[in-house]
């Protein structure tokens, strides 16, 4: 478990915006949403949190814990921390946002835009939501040097 939690809190530390989250299912967002299951809700809400982040134009990472190795005891070290045993769970410079209702609920009242000006992610003329394309995303193995971490992919 020690290297679970030097990775959790190293992803946390080293990236302004981390979202641990599960990969996407093979159908589209709305019927996941007709299937009603845990995890169908919770890929529904990865797909909109990265979305979200996207409107935003600010770089995210994000890992996808079913992928992993280690996703199971990645996912169990972060309840132990933020208390939330649901995906995705978000990090904003260090401190835990919450999960998809929690970072749609800051966007809607601006304080998501707030918090991402003041971490200088997002320029002031900039804080609040546009049309435009995003900003691209780096796809980022997990890895040290040349050791990997977890096994599986990891997008960023």
């Amino acid at each position: 478990m020690d290297t679970v939690k030097k990775l959790v809190e190293t992803l946390i530390r080293d990236n302004k915006i981390m979202v641990c989250s599960l990969a996407l299912l093979s159908r589209p967002p709305a019927t996941l949403l007709a299937g009603r299951t845990a995890k169908a809700k919770e890929n529904f809400c990865a797909v909109s949190t990265k979305e979200a982040f996207e409107k935003l134009k600010v770089r995210y990472k994000a890992i996808e814990l079913d992928q992993l190795e280690n996703g199971a005891d990645i996912q169990a070290y972060l309840a132990e921390i933020s208390k939330q045993r649901t995906v995705p769970n978000i990090f904003i410079n260090g401190k835990h946002i919450g999960g998809n209702s929690d970072l749609q609920a800051g966007i809607k009242e601006g304080r998501i835009q707030r918090l991402l000006t003041e971490v200088s992610l997002v320029p002031e003329s900039e804080s609040s939501s546009s049309s435009e394309s995003p900003v691209p995303m780096a796809q980022t193995p997990l890895a040290s040097e040349d050791k990997p971490i977890a096994q599986g992919k990891s997008t960023l």
